[in-house]
């Protein structure tokens, strides 16, 4: 679970994604990265299970099911990333 306080001016709104990478570091497929607009990956041990409020801010849920990672599956990367960044004063072009 990602949280943040969304109470503050200025903080960005974050999305959390989660990623399958093999040996070599790199996706497994276009279906192994996992948001809130590919909610399961291919095998469904990575699922998005959406965005909620936390009374003073808001969280996304990735879940993993370890026994379900295929095995050519080397790491699962759990990331956090801003959704709109044209939107946030802090970010720099």
């Amino acid at each position: 679970m990602l949280s943040w306080d969304e109470s503050e001016e200025g903080v960005a709104d974050i999305g959390a994604s989660a990623l399958l990478l093999g040996a070599d570091r790199r996706v497994l497929s276009d279906g192994h990265l996992v948001f809130s607009n590919q909610t399961t990956s291919p095998e469904g041990a990575v699922r998005h299970l959406g965005r909620g409020s936390t009374g003073i801010g808001a969280e996304e849920r990735v879940s993993v099911g370890l026994d379900e990672v295929p095995d050519e599956a080397a790491f699962v990367v759990l990331a956090a990333s801003e959704d709109e960044p044209e939107t946030n004063p802090y970010t720099s072009t």
